[in-house]
């Protein structure tokens, strides 16, 4: 017997909202666009959920929905500050669960069995854990890049459709800029040296520098080009809503971004020197065409938001199985890492010292690694005991450095191999357990 839709509840678990990132702020949106439709609440999972700072305040768009926080009594919603319930689990809602790496849902999955998955990024990218779903969930994603299996469900941020209120365009310079980011191991920088000489001026950004969104958006709104060497930056479609063309220096997607939800205009791989003047001669009118196409694409957010509803709840109604697709899904994710993606080592680069790391490890490898290795225990060698340092010695190296490490002596990953999901779930959970009993220790 079908359920009544006036019954259904919606429970979207979330991040603190945060203004300045754009995969947060999809998510948040997501939660906004079902509240026209369903009734939904937001459970916040991380450690920020009260924050007085302007970057987390989260906007009155939201203030008809109930936010729960597992940490504080009150949120900072537009210019109130509001008392909120305690965390509840109601068993017979539909829970949005976006992609988990601090394993922060880890407790409420028992409370549940009706999980949407919200794939936000392709497994084996960020972590070297793979896809983690129940056959009787659904499976949601971003977009077509992150999955060609489940459908998608895009989202552009209000902040990125108004992208052009942020800032004040700048007169064109004939400077570069170049952003780091997550930027994968192994890239060799011949042909970044072969273009950016071909500038007057070249400038190097992260993702705490320049501080400001305002900031950000006048360099690249000042500069001709933006190189990219992270493939999975937001900063690349809202280049190009600025006016701004991107050279995609890692063009392990470009399968996908050729073949995006919407047409990607403005991005570029595998440049010469020679192919700049024809880069610029067509980014005359990129702001304008990339901002139409994005205007369009966005006119029906609330059918395909009525259609994903539908699809969602006839699943869990018929009580449909999606284990073909998680089989699928998995095993696209692996290949993907195998032909394309290379050795799960991806480094956050959100400092200089950090983009300088990412360059000797990358340049000397197993030596550079080892330096990093010793210097970390020469810093807390008159905190601990020898002893523990020699025992718990491995928590020393990242955990890109771990993997680099174990490719290079050969030795293979679980996941290689696909296995049924609920075992590889179960002997995540172990695995999860013992290393918390490990570190509890070296505490």
């Amino acid at each position: 017997m079908k359920e009544d839709i006036s019954d259904i509840k919606y429970i979207f678990y979330l991040p603190n909202y945060n203004k300045y990132s754009n995969g947060i702020n999809v998510l948040w949106q997501a939660a906004y666009y079902f509240s026209k439709y369903r009734n939904v609440s937001i459970v916040i999972t991380d450690d920020m959920a009260y924050d007085k700072s302007h970057d987390r305040l989260i906007p009155d768009k939201f203030s008809s929905i109930l936010i729960y926080s597992q940490n504080y009594n009150s949120l900072n919603i537009g210019s109130d500050s509001k008392k909120v319930p305690g965390l509840i689990f109601d068993k017979n809602a539909i829970h949005i669960h976006p992609d988990d790496p601090h394993r922060l849902l880890d407790n409420s999955k028992k409370y549940n069995n009706r999980i949407v998955n919200y794939l936000m990024c392709r497994s084996l990218i960020l972590s070297n854990k793979v896809l983690s779903m129940e056959n009787s969930s659904y499976g949601l994603s971003y977009s077509n890049a992150v999955s060609s299996i489940f459908p998608s469900y895009l989202i552009l941020s209000d902040s990125v459709m108004n992208i052009n209120d942020s800032f004040e365009k700048q007169k064109r310079r004939n400077k570069v800029l170049i952003y780091y980011g997550k930027v994968r191991y192994g890239l060799s920088f011949k042909k970044l040296k072969e273009i950016v000489s071909q500038f007057d001026e070249y400038e190097i950004i992260h993702r705490e520098y320049p501080s400001s969104t305002t900031d950000l958006y006048n360099k690249i709104s000042e500069s001709s080009l933006l190189i990219s060497l992270d493939p999975l930056t937001s900063l690349i479609h809202e280049s190009t809503l600025i006016g701004t063309p991107v050279y995609v220096y890692d063009d392990v997607f470009k399968e996908y971004y050729d073949n995006f939800d919407f047409k990607l205009h403005g991005l570029y791989y595998n440049l010469k020197k020679s192919d700049l003047k024809k880069v610029f001669k067509d980014s005359e009118n990129l702001s304008e065409k990339t901002i139409k196409i994005a205007t369009n694409f966005m006119s029906d957010i609330d059918n395909r938001t009525e259609e994903t509803i539908n699809n969602i709840e006839n699943h869990f109604f018929n009580n449909l199985s999606n284990k073909k697709s998680i089989h699928d899904s998995i095993k696209s994710d692996i290949e993907f890492l195998n032909k394309k993606w290379g050795t799960p080592a991806i480094f956050n680069c959100i400092t200089f010292n950090t983009i300088q790391r990412y360059h000797l490890i990358t340049k000397y490898k197993l030596f550079a690694i080892f330096i990093f290795f010793l210097n970390r225990i020469r810093k807390i060698i008159f905190k601990y005991p020898v002893s523990i340092l020699i025992h718990y010695g491995r928590v020393l190296l990242t955990i890109e450095e771990k993997s680099i490490v174990r490719k290079y002596f050969g030795k293979k990953y679980s996941y290689v191999k696909y296995q049924d999901n609920e075992k590889v779930a179960q002997n995540q959970a172990n695995e999860q357990k013992l290393a918390q009993k490990k570190i509890c220790r070296y505490w």
